[in-house]
């Protein structure tokens, strides 16, 4: 347990906790309820500022997501946003004989559809 050199700073730590009172800080320092507001007051508005904050990013991430679900909806589950990763890839099929591509490698190049969805029960959920 932390030694504190006085009281008012002890009664600062509890405030801080978010979970004492006013009240319940008071009796447990001895300090009288005016001071403990007075040491409440730039407390409580740093945590309300905190908690604006808090409360402004969370609605920017929710608005974020449902911007990347109706701009890119995943084709299996259509709940998540999907992120595409496209690519080429080049299928074999086997070797050329005879004329003039004798021995060269025969196929076609392809452009499948992989995604990762971020709705978790999505089969495509890939882990961040």
């Amino acid at each position: 347990m932390p030694r504190y050199h006085s009281r008012a700073e002890r009664a600062a730590d509890l405030l801080q906790s978010r979970r004492s009172t006013v009240e319940s800080v008071a009796k447990q320092t001895g300090l009288p309820v005016d001071i403990v507001r007075q040491i409440n007051e730039p407390i409580a508005k740093r945590l309300a500022e905190q908690d604006a904050v808090d409360a402004a990013e969370r609605s920017m991430r929710k608005a974020e997501a449902k911007i990347m679900r109706e701009q890119y909806p995943c084709p299996l589950c259509s709940t998540g946003h999907a992120e595409p990763h496209d690519c080429d890839t080049f299928l074999p099929l086997g070797f050329i004989h005879g004329g003039e591509r004798d021995g060269q490698m025969d196929g076609f190049w392809c452009h499948p559809y992989f995604c990762s969805c971020s709705n978790q029960r999505c089969i495509a959920y890939e882990l961040p």
